[in-house]
């Protein structure tokens, strides 16, 4: 019985065992693709998630605020001496990083209290350990840097913006770190093109609006709004809502 075994292994021929790869080899090329794309819609999902905690962490703290706004965590204010206190990312202060050089300065930010966790503050497309520089080291996500006013400086309240008002959303990731300096991005500053990189028109990143609803959006969309100031979601299409 073993020996016939043996015999017909042996009667494989070197064309036979080329076919079986040349078989093995176009199952895979079909299938990667697929994998890929399953790969990119987990990261996407998650990514979104981390948005919704985001927002949700901040309707939180704003109900416990009078509806205020957090801080932005623009160094040029925190520099200049014009806030004191706990941005939504960080803690400023006078120390070597200014208090945004390593993950844990997040602890000292004004949304930790409600999300408690590292992995809510990075897109999974970052990982550890965080060295980019900067507040990359903190995040993936950039706040509005509209959502507070410069001059003069305020924090509005967040019943100033309109629902569909941007809030927050995935820095370009190809930004060299002197962008990345503090916990806010103007809009002319980019977006991420990573998540749906694949075939033209679909590269695009993660956004989140005051309501709280995420989006995923292409990048094409994205700078088309921000240079469109007469029909888009940034902050010149802000409405007063009217308290009770």
């Amino acid at each position: 019985m073993g020996r016939r075994c043996r015999n017909r292994l042996q009667g494989f021929t070197l064309v036979e065992l080329l076919v079986v790869i040349g078989i093995i080899a176009l199952l895979i090329a079909v299938l990667l693709p697929a994998l890929q794309k399953a790969r990119e819609q987990s990261m996407r999902a998650k990514c979104m998630s981390n948005h919704k905690q985001i927002m949700t962490a901040l309707i939180m703290y704003t109900s416990e605020n009078r509806l205020a706004m957090p801080f932005i965590n623009s160094n040029g204010i925190e520099s200049g001496g014009k806030f004191k206190g706990p941005g939504w990312l960080y803690e400023y202060s006078t120390a070597a990083g200014n208090g945004h050089s390593i993950q844990s300065d997040v602890e000292r930010g004004a949304l930790w209290p409600y999300l408690k966790t590292y992995e809510v503050y990075h897109c999974p497309f970052d990982v550890p350990p965080y060295t980019q520089g900067g507040t990359r080291n903190l995040t993936s996500y950039l706040i509005n840097r509209y959502m507070n006013w410069i001059t003069p400086f305020a924090v509005p309240k967040i019943s100033f913006f309109r629902p569909d008002t941007y809030c927050f959303w995935e820095a370009d990731d190809a930004l060299t770190s002197a962008s990345w300096n503090d916990g806010n991005n103007y809009p002319n500053e980019g977006l991420t093109d990573r998540h749906g990189k694949g075939g033209k028109g679909s590269k695009g990143g993660i956004v989140s609006f005051i309501d709280s609803h995420v989006e995923w959006i292409t990048l094409q969309e994205f700078n088309d709004e921000v240079t469109n100031w007469s029909n888009n979601r940034f902050p010149n299409r802000f409405a007063r809502v009217k308290m009770e």
